[in-house]
């Protein structure tokens, strides 16, 4: 028994086509000739992709932390179909904050796989999943400053003592204290914002402490008659200076 059609496989109807059936019966012993059957054309058909042939998975868990990279779905076909052979795999994204058609910054994404049948499969089937992509974290601790009354405010400064910065991402912190140059001698809290969406920053609050103002006053010498009144005590400030209103 042989096959007529295109697509035999080592002359064997596999793949999905037309095909006919050929018997050849030759006569031997006592019996001469030959004899050739074709059987009428049959179709191999084309099997439908099915929803069941198809595993999408999305990131999650520490792999959907924002690292400024894009987040992949993946498909997985069943067993028996072969990428590019038997199916095309598209896979696109829904989601407001689209980069480009890319899952890269903190938000919820829709994935949605089309998945097309091709050569022996016919079809094309499309699912989605949601997911998310979380803010990463780090924790910045806020520089501890002093200053001496009446003087300017120093600038105040911080630094990233836990988690991880993304190289070129700028978390847009803001740091701010309730002390001004004419605060009370005291401690004031060092706070601080972050602009950034992409990270969950923790605040470490530092101080802010002024300090007394040092001077010296000399107290000018005073002589008066027995019996007088006493004349008007005074005094000038000889080192350090006085802030202007005080």
């Amino acid at each position: 028994m042989t096959y007529e059609g295109e697509n035999l496989v080592d002359g064997k109807p596999v793949n999905a086509g037309t095909y006919k059936a050929v018997l050849t019966i030759q006569g031997t012993g006592n019996y001469t000739g030959t004899i050739v059957v074709k059987s009428e054309e049959y179709l191999i058909s084309r099997k439908a992709i099915e929803r069941k042939d198809i595993t999408l998975d999305v990131p999650t868990g520490d792999n959907a932390i924002y690292n400024k990279e894009a987040k992949e779905a993946t498909v997985t076909l069943n067993e028996k179909l072969l990428k590019d052979i038997d199916a095309t795999v598209t896979i696109t994204y829904e989601g407001e904050n689209l980069t480009d058609g890319k899952a890269i910054e903190v938000g919820d994404y829709i994935a949605v796989a089309t998945v097309k049948g091709i050569g022996n499969y016919i079809g094309e089937v499309s699912i989605e999943k949601e997911f998310s992509i979380t803010k990463s974290k780090v924790t910045v601790g806020i520089d501890n400053k002093t200053s001496i009354y009446g003087d300017e405010i120093v600038t105040l400064t911080s630094s990233v003592t836990e988690g991880t910065v993304v190289e070129g991402d700028d978390l847009g912190i803001s740091l701010s204290t309730t002390a001004t140059s004419t605060s009370d001698v005291g401690t004031y809290a060092i706070t601080g914002t972050s602009a950034n969406a992409n990270y969950a920053v923790t605040f470490v609050d530092g101080t802010y402490e002024i300090t007394a103002r040092a001077v010296k006053v000399t107290i000018d010498n005073k002589t008066s008659a027995y019996g007088d009144e006493l004349v008007t005590l005074t005094s000038a400030v000889t080192e350090g200076t006085v802030v202007d209103g005080d």
